[in-house]
């Protein structure tokens, strides 16, 4: 792709698509470790626990790269984390924007953030979110950003919903690293 083209939808390696748990055990992550960091490879599809959980407290780590200019609102820095599987928090380079249900943080396409609590890209920010019978409370950069907000809908390409499943790191279109990943139980 040279610098004059706008991105487009990026086609899933086949061997690496993590359209359902089965497909992914086979396959395995193709993802970069670099400085304790693992990083997003876009096309190489999403990484994710082998266990399932259904009450807990994840925290970790991500930083979104500074993109090329062309590179236009969501592609910038566009990933996520899924719920079980099911429900993608939003993390997007949405410095400075107004809250949507698409930018940072956001239950995608179902709850905007109650505030915008980003940092720019390059640097690296903290979120942790909170699920207990699949009610969320997402904290960004220490600033609580879903306030026990229940989830019902899957995400676009979430896998089927349900009370428990494993957590998913996605691969979009964008390098975003990752670090400081912790699961508790409660």
């Amino acid at each position: 792709m040279t610098s004059h083209q706008k991105p487009g939808l990026i086609r899933i390696d086949a061997r690496a698509a993590s359209s359902n748990a089965e497909d992914y055990n086979k396959t395995g992550a193709r993802w970069k470790i670099e400085n304790s960091a693992v990083i997003a490879r876009p096309g190489y599809g999403d990484i994710m626990t082998t266990k399932s959980y259904e009450n807990y407290k994840l925290h970790l780590n991500f930083l979104v790269p500074e993109e090329p200019e062309w590179v236009k609102n969501e592609w910038k820095g566009n990933s996520g984390v899924y719920i079980h599987g099911s429900f993608e928090i939003a993390i997007h380079n949405s410095f400075g924007l107004e809250p949507t249900k698409r930018t940072n943080g956001a239950l995608y396409r179902q709850a905007a953030p109650i505030v915008e609590a980003s940092k720019k890209a390059g640097q690296w920010q903290s979120l942790e979110i909170t699920c207990i019978n699949n009610t969320l409370t997402v904290t960004l950069n220490g600033k609580i950003i879903q306030d026990k907000i229940l989830i019902k809908k899957q995400t676009l390409y979430g896998f089927p919903a349900s009370q428990s499943g494993p957590i998913r790191l996605q691969s979009e279109c964008s390098k975003v690293r990752f670090a400081n990943i912790a699961i508790k139980q409660l």
